[in-house]
């Protein structure tokens, strides 16, 4: 679960080093990481390593099919985020 506070500077839902780099690279987690309710800030934590968001889907959804499209998330991104 990613968290509400800030590491280094960098919200724990948005902080790429934490989720990508440490967690599911050093530690090889293959679990999905989900937000604390509401920690979220934009459809970009989907790059820094958020899997699921809760509840109603926060800034994902549509939000997330638009980065898609214009090349903001990688569609590859969003297939990890499904299979974990």
């Amino acid at each position: 679960m990613c968290s509400y506070n800030r590491i280094n500077n960098t919200y724990g839902c948005m902080n790429s080093k934490l989720m990508n780099g440490v967690l599911k690279t050093e530690l090889q987690f293959d679990g999905f990481v989900m937000l604390d309710w509401n920690a979220q800030h934009d459809v970009y934590s989907s790059n820094a390593g958020l899997d699921m968001v809760m509840p109603l889907g926060g800034s994902f959804g549509t939000n997330l099919t638009d980065a898609v499209n214009n090349g903001t998330v990688d569609a590859s991104r969003v297939t990890d985020m499904a299979t974990r």
